[in-house]
């Protein structure tokens, strides 16, 4: 047992926080405390919150907090709006920033996605047909909203300056009617 390792937490200052041989058990107890240290030192200066359009000049990939630490910002969806927070972990922040990004891409698109909803030739037999299937307007949504997806997953989502994510949404908008008539074909014919 002597051979084992044995670890010392310090804090800032110097201070003895906490020692022992076991690792796991040091990282349980500590894990949680570390993280909101973690982020109290890096979120001061970056965080913002309720974001409902791209308003940024450049989120940076990462950056170094005070002491040192490692920080990684990304946006984050919260339903309407987003936020800018900052990660421990780049593959955390990667995630939760291309779903940041797809939040303010739909927020920026909403009038394009009702346009191609509207403009979706339905004839009148085919929605007599889904008429007992369900709502007309709910099938023009979906095939909209599939559209898009399958134009997002096509594209590069890893956006952190304003002049790559005007282009982007240009681009969606270009091809989101397009794309929306070809899947409205396949559902026609289903139908």
């Amino acid at each position: 047992a002597h051979f084992a390792m044995r670890y010392r937490l310090h804090d800032e200052g110097g201070t003895t926080l906490a020692a022992g041989r076991d690792l796991a058990a040091l990282r349980g107890q500590w894990e949680g405390r570390a993280r909101e240290a973690f982020s109290r030192k890096t979120e001061i200066e970056l965080s913002r919150a309720e974001v409902a359009s791209w308003d940024f000049a450049e989120i940076p990939e990462q950056l170094r907090a005070d002491g040192g630490l490692l920080a990684f910002p990304a946006l984050v969806d919260l339903g309407e709006t987003v936020a800018l927070r900052v990660f421990e972990h780049r593959d955390e922040a990667l995630a939760a920033h291309r779903e940041g990004v797809v939040r303010l891409l739909r927020n920026a698109l909403a009038g394009e996605l009702k346009r191609a909803a509207r403009q979706l030739p339905l004839a009148q037999a085919g929605a007599l047909l889904w008429a007992g299937l369900g709502d007309v307007q709910v099938l023009r949504a979906d095939i909209v909203e599939g559209a898009l997806r399958e134009l997002l997953a096509g594209a590069d989502l890893d956006v952190r300056q304003r002049n790559a994510f005007e282009p982007l949404r240009a681009a969606l908008a270009r091809g989101l009617f397009g794309a929306a008539m070809l899947r409205f074909e396949r559902a026609e014919a289903v139908v």
